[in-house]
């Protein structure tokens, strides 16, 4: 091995080794929740199966209530709140579920049974059992702020595994180098040797599906993602698509028609007789989903089916169908006067880098090809947990006595007897480098940290150097 690839080996694995241990806690951290969120079909078919069955059996009763009835039934038991969304029954169901919005932002979702209308059970939306497993995952629980740090963890893993593989395929080797780079040698090695090969050919087997895994996550980050959204914008490549929000308006109702106030659904107060009034329109101002819902076009949406009412000023009905296929997902637009459908989006129409990203997405969820993706994110989220915790393993019990993490580094920085600092760098180097930054933004800042750090300390040695000989000078006199 040449100088240079020596260098080159050597700078990778410190950066390799001081990473790991900072990011290794939040790899293990990210990788169980994760694993847990990959079976979230699962566990809300059991918590809704745990809710149907509070239902009073109606026997013979197949008349279901009207949904305008139930929406207005519920926002007369809660005068202060305002509608946020529907999500209709899946086949078999005995429950609806409506999540409304209290005058403070907070959303409450009840399930209510379909037959009755009776209340089954009520949460806030932010407290069920999965929204707290994505908040831990993707900000964890710390809102902006924490969303910056998982994207950090994120982008430095990504560099880890990288630079990994780079260390386990560059190594030197005897014999049998290809049974030792790809099965674990676990017999005729001493035990740390045996975990540093276990650590080694499970990084081997799983660095595509571990940086598939973080790939697909970047376009829901704060930095990588909104500059994303950015570059999508400037470049035309957003299509029509399925954003959340719409500039659609429904048709001025004439004299003749119904004139439904746009403050039913949205705006509330707390007098008596405003609330009263309300109420009043509000079941007015919903009368056409009744006619909207036993539609063709609702009826062949796939399950779920989420209903968002109209925005005030003559805002529209939205239907968006939510199945954990991206590509059967899609939305429609009514005008709320006339039930005249507006738009209607498919996963076609979506730009193709959209329709990519859009896939990769269901690939980190586990759900773009059923149980053995949900397999294969279980097996990567373990292979990221076993990886780090023998990485964590490896240092704790190579670490000198008493020596910071740091000591361990330093304890292998030297090449052929030289600091590893003075010897050359190529270009290729520092041009890998700015490209990770660029194109890692979060890891790049971080680039930027560390190299100001670097300056200080360079130049914090520099004058410790210079007063180093007056100083003997003067306790030699």
């Amino acid at each position: 091995m040449g100088l240079r690839s020596a260098v080159l080996r050597q700078r990778l694995w410190r950066w390799h080794f001081v990473a790991g241990l900072m990011v290794c806690p939040f790899a293990i951290f990210l990788s169980l929740t994760g694993a847990i969120y990959l079976f979230k079909p699962q566990i809300e078919q059991y918590q809704e199966a745990t809710i149907n069955a509070m239902a009073v059996d109606v026997g013979s009763v197949t008349t279901r209530l009207p949904m305008s009835h139930q929406i207005t039934s519920l926002l007369a038991q809660h005068p202060e709140a305002t509608l946020k969304k529907v999500i209709l029954d899946r086949p078999g169901d005995r429950s609806i579920e409506i999540e409304l919005r209290d005058p403070d932002g907070r959303a409450s979702l009840y399930w209510l049974d379909k037959f009755s209308g009776r209340v089954l059970a009520s949460a806030f939306s932010d407290e069920r059992f999965l929204q707290q497993v994505k908040k831990l995952h993707s900000e964890l629980l710390l809102g902006n702020m924490g969303s910056y740090v998982v994207e950090l963890a994120a982008s430095w893993l990504i560099i880890i595994v990288v630079t990994g593989l780079y260390l386990w395929l560059s190594q030197p080797l005897d014999a049998q180098p290809v049974k030792r780079l790809a099965m674990p040698m676990l017999k005729r090695l001493e035990p740390l040797k045996r975990w540093r090969s276990l650590h080694g050919v499970v990084g081997f087997w799983f660095s595509l599906p571990i940086l598939l895994l973080l790939f697909s996550g970047l376009p829901w980050t704060q930095l990588w993602g909104g500059g994303f959204d950015q570059l999508k914008a400037a470049a035309g490549w957003q299509g029509s698509g399925q954003g959340w929000t719409v500039n659609l308006k429904s048709t001025q109702p004439s004299d003749g028609m119904l004139s439904l106030p746009g403050s039913s659904l949205w705006q509330t107060r707390s007098d008596v007789e405003t609330v009263a009034a309300k109420t009043e329109r509000s079941r007015a101002n919903i009368a056409m989903l009744d006619i909207l819902l036993e539609s063709i076009e609702i009826g062949a949406m796939r399950s779920p089916v989420h209903v968002i009412p109209p925005r005030p000023d003559h805002g529209v009905w939205m239907f968006r169908s939510m199945p954990a296929e991206r590509s059967q997902r899609e939305t429609m637009h009514f005008d709320q006067y006339s039930g005249e459908l507006l738009m209607h989006t498919q996963f076609s129409d979506r730009h193709p880098l959209e329709r990519v990203v859009s896939q990769g997405i269901a690939l980190h969820e586990g759900a773009l090809f059923g149980w053995a993706n949900q397999l294969l994110g279980l097996l990567t989220a373990l292979a990221v947990t076993g990886i780090s915790a023998t990485g964590l393993y490896l240092w704790w019990r190579r670490r000198p006595a008493g020596a910071s993490a740091t000591g361990a580094v330093d304890s292998h920085r030297s090449v052929d007897g030289d600091d590893d600092r003075r010897a050359p760098t190529s270009l290729a180097f520092y041009a890998g480098i700015a490209l990770l930054g660029i194109f890692l933004p979060a890891a790049g800042i971080s680039f930027l940290a560390i190299a100001a750090w670097e300056v200080i300390l360079s130049a914090g040695r520099s004058i410790l150097d210079r007063r180093r000989p007056s100083t003997a000078g003067s306790q030699g006199s």
